[in-house]
């Protein structure tokens, strides 16, 4: 499957060099046997909307191309770039020129490209910290032994402008997956006693905050999250995650998807789903998805969707995520529904 990821802000990108730097950003985590769809929307080519596909799933799928295809041609791409990530090459013609592997592949999307007005503007190979390009033969300008990512080792203006910019990046997917993972079950153990006997409380003794008061304890642990990312204390977290339960609730707090205090709301909802325990991870892995996939974060959307259809695979929330992010929707194109109203907290 496809994953969205981060729309960049705008970093200036003067180069093929300039962007394959980029793209681990622009990811969330530095790929492996993976293909970057890269999309360039516009006369001053700004990027766009980028997707990446897992390297076998697409040699195995060749549809799985035209729907990528598909996708950035809907966002409103002019042209794409393509970054293979794999093996260097191992075999050079007698000109000297190297054979890169996946070439076929980067024909077929060139092809899939073409079938929905979509100009390949460059296609790049990255290996062993060297890239070449599939469509310059110029020797004076793409050598057979590829570019260095870095020359020296130091900090490019690229990776140095998008860390002011905020953006980040892991060493790899599994890295990603790991930082959203469930703590261990014993550090989970008597938050979820917590949960079970508050809400026993809650339903048979009543004593259930009112909306305001629920709005007012989500606002106040969102804000702690803006100054530091200390665990909440058990009481508040249990009462946060039981609240979470409640369609309503979790649904008022979507409107923290956007607005200054998004990323803490981000962090705070990352805090809850990895301390809790079904049913009441479901909601704030969900809640999580959201935030990230409206922040152009899509793989991080998709691990966490995953967990949450892990822990129910009914979640009509989680879904909904779900298919957004295998449709392809740009994120940036998104409106909310009237219910949801724009950001800054929640409506209760």
């Amino acid at each position: 499957m496809s994953e969205p990821a981060a729309a960049a802000p705008l970093l200036r990108v003067c180069s093929p060099a300039d962007l394959v730097e980029l793209v681990p950003y622009l990811v969330g985590f530095h790929p492996k046997d993976s293909v970057v769809f890269i999309s360039l929307h516009g006369p001053r080519e700004r990027v766009g909307l980028t997707l990446r596909l897992d390297l076998a799933a697409a040699m195995e799928d060749l549809d799985s191309l035209n729907t990528c295809a598909a996708h950035l041609a809907r966002s409103g791409a002019r042209a794409v770039v393509v970054v293979v990530y794999s093996r260097g090459p191992t075999y050079w013609f007698e000109d000297g020129t190297p054979s890169l592997p996946h070439s076929d592949l980067v024909l077929e999307l060139a092809d899939a490209l073409r079938l929905h007005n979509v100009v390949l503007a460059d296609a790049l190979l990255v290996a062993d910290e060297r890239w070449w390009s599939y469509l310059c033969l110029d020797p004076m300008c793409c050598t057979p032994e590829g570019h260095d990512i870095t020359d020296d080792g130091t900090v490019s203006a690229v990776a140095a402008a998008a860390t002011v910019a905020g953006m980040t990046v892991v060493a790899d997917r599994d890295a990603l997956v790991q930082s959203l993972a469930p703590l261990p079950e014993p550090d989970r153990a008597d938050l979820a006693a917590r949960c079970r006997q508050l809400a026993e409380t809650w339903e048979h003794s009543g004593g259930r905050p009112s909306n305001e008061e629920a709005a007012q304890l989500w606002s106040n642990a969102v804000l702690a999250q803006r100054h530091s990312e200390s665990p909440l204390d058990w009481a508040d977290a249990a009462a946060l995650l039981v609240l979470l339960q409640d369609a309503g609730v979790r649904d008022a707090c979507t409107t923290w998807a956007t607005g200054p205090d998004t990323g803490a709301a981000r962090a705070l909802t990352r805090q809850l789903a990895r301390r809790a325990s079904p049913p009441w991870d479901v909601a704030p892995y969900a809640l999580l998805a959201w935030y990230a996939w409206r922040g152009g974060d899509g793989a991080l959307s998709r691990i966490a969707v995953e967990f949450a259809l892990a822990s129910d695979p009914k979640c009509a929330f989680a879904l909904l995520i779900q298919q957004l992010i295998d449709y392809g929707v740009d994120p940036r194109a998104w409106r909310d529904p009237p219910h949801m109203g724009g950001g800054g907290g929640p409506r209760l």
